[in-house]
């Protein structure tokens, strides 16, 4: 299979305010539990953030997910913010920073000071970047960062605002839901993390790029990936899933 069925996992939707209005519904007592795909919506995980595209962070459309990994750094996908290879988009075509801002459950919107493209980055391999916060984020303890690829057959946690398959328009709200590494195909081993969906546990799907892919080892949830795509573009059974290693980088 070719480079045409790797579909990345990003969206554009509705404002922040609105989806943080609409997320905070969906988990009101007595609310049913959104189905990541076949994930169940969380206030846990208040590292995972929202990508917001736009000069106006409380008029934007939502473009992906991502993690705070320091006070000031929020780690996400490098094709939210790059639409060529790594190489071109440093220096002078480094991603323009005020089209981007961060939402964090919690604590709120924070502009973009500088976003930094893995120059390494040609997709599907090294597809990271980190936004740098205009201020330092309080109260939210940065994701730990898993040294190490984790081995096939790794137990983990997808989380993401993405849609719950590729015909919802269920985007914003915070979602979790397990996965079992297994290994690449597609070419996609190089420094990637995969996993096949069978429609059974669950999956990301589009605006879950960015987010994080956590394994933990004993010593807690550690951020081991970040969602890149898949092969199928309704994100259903059958989809060979990937994410960047972030020991890759």
């Amino acid at each position: 299979m070719g480079r045409i069925l790797r579909k990345v996992r990003t969206a554009a939707i509705a404002c922040a305010l609105v989806l943080s209005i609409a997320f905070t519904a969906a988990l009101a007592p007595g609310a049913a539990s959104a189905s990541v795909v076949n994930g169940t919506a969380t206030f846990d995980y208040p590292e995972v953030g929202m990508l917001l595209h736009g000069s106006n962070p409380w008029n934007s459309g939502m473009t992906c997910s991502g993690t705070l990994i320091a006070c000031r750094s929020f780690l996400t996908a490098a094709h939210c913010v790059c639409p060529w290879d790594g190489e071109q988009c440093q220096g002078a075509g480094a991603p323009y920073k005020g089209l981007y801002s961060v939402y964090l459950q919690g604590a709120g919107v924070y502009r973009a000071e500088s976003v930094r493209v893995n120059p390494g980055y040609s997709y599907p391999v090294g597809d990271l970047a980190v936004v740098t916060l205009d201020r330092p984020v309080e109260g939210i303890v940065p994701a730990a960062m898993l040294g190490v690829t984790p081995a096939v057959g790794s137990a983990a946690v997808v989380v993401g605002y993405g849609r719950t398959d590729g015909a919802a328009s269920d985007f914003g709200i915070k979602r979790m839901g397990d996965v079992t590494t297994v290994g690449c195909e597609l070419g996609d081993d190089n420094g990637n993390v995969c996993w096949n969906f069978d429609g059974s546990a669950s999956n990301t799907c589009h605006g879950d790029s960015g987010g994080p892919l956590f394994v933990d080892q004993g010593d807690g949830p550690r951020l081991a990936g970040v969602t890149s795509g898949g092969t199928q573009f309704d994100c259903g059974p059958g989809d060979h899933s990937f994410d960047t290693s972030v020991a890759a980088w």
